[in-house]
């Protein structure tokens, strides 16, 4: 039923989120100045999810990310 659906990609959702990683846009331009991309989208894709404002933002940074491969 659409309930339980709903309630496990809720659970699902909630657990990705729970990484133990940090995630600050600092982290994200850390991963940048070492040259690891793939780990700096990560961080703002997780960002964007936590911080809806400003996930335009984030989804304009990880565009020039990819762009800049």
């Amino acid at each position: 039923n659409d309930t339980r659906a709903e309630k496990k990609v809720t659970e699902m959702a909630g657990l990705s989120l729970k990484d133990e990683k940090i995630i600050t846009e600092t982290m994200a331009e850390v991963w940048i100045k070492q040259g690891d991309t793939a780990k700096a989208i990560e961080v703002f894709q997780k960002l964007s999810l936590l911080d809806p404002p400003k996930s335009t933002s984030y989804a304009n940074r990880i565009e020039n990310l990819k762009k800049s491969n």
